[in-house]
């Protein structure tokens, strides 16, 4: 392991903002795994995965106003937990705030408003067209949660998504070679260090503006060789013609 990704990858996260919730995130991680290792009285630990969908944000002010994003619809992720859920896996599914769902992906783009219309006197009712879709895809998520096999993690900026995945690697550790990472999320490879942003939106007054990224460290070699080590790792990279 290279000790200077290691120090790279220590000075982002010691200069990271505070991960919102941080407390009650942690909490969760560790109660849906704990449910899974192996009991005293002879119980194997379950099998989990954990996979990330969506693209990351990287905020340009504090307060941010404007972001680079790096597009990604979140259909693989939300597809393939839905296969490893019928496999028989518990899923902790890291997702982009606004990206696909599992078990709703042939929904309407905008399915409140497009499945549903008024019925009079305040109330709403479900198009008949969509009813046998919108029903299947309510059911089996509910399901899923309720069966306490599906763990769901939304994130929005870069830095959300790398303090949660740290949070759940650690964790996942515990299951050592019972666990897996599916990484499907489009993660960006640069961002602009906290310390170096303006508090309040960029002005445009000032004329054209230059500015440097800095790269992000190659966390995927922390989680296979400091943060679970025995875990086995998927991770998708995008292939440009």
């Amino acid at each position: 392991m290279d000790a200077v990704e290691v120090r790279n990858a220590e000075t982002f996260f010691a200069s990271a903002p505070p991960l919102r919730d941080r407390d009650a995130i942690v909490a969760k991680v560790e109660e849906f795994v704990q449910r899974r290792l192996p009991t005293a009285s002879g119980n194997r630990a379950s099998r989990m995965v954990c996979i990330t969908s969506g693209g990351t944000t990287v905020p340009l002010e504090r307060k941010c106003v404007r972001f680079i994003d790096n597009f990604s619809s979140g259909h693989r992720g939300a597809a393939s937990t839905e296969c490893f859920m019928k496999a028989g896996y518990s899923v902790i599914f890291i997702n982009r705030r606004g990206t696909a769902q599992p078990f709703c992906r042939f929904l309407p783009e905008d399915p409140l408003l497009t499945c549903f219309e008024p019925a009079g006197d305040n109330l709403i009712q479900l198009i008949p067209s969509h009813a046998v879709a919108v029903q299947k895809a309510v059911t089996e998520y509910h399901s899923a949660l309720n069966s306490g096999h599906l763990l769901n993690l939304p994130y929005t900026t870069l830095f959300e998504y790398l303090e949660i995945l740290k949070i759940v690697s650690l964790s996942l550790r515990q299951l050592q070679r019972n666990c897996m990472f599916y990484l499907a999320a489009a993660v960006s490879d640069f961002y602009v260090p906290w310390q170096s942003m303006v508090e309040h939106k960029i002005q445009s007054g000032v004329g054209p503006m230059a500015m440097e990224l800095a790269q992000v460290p190659k966390m995927l070699m922390l989680l296979r060789h400091l943060w679970a080590p025995e875990a086995f790792c998927v991770s998708f990279k995008v292939m440009l013609p």
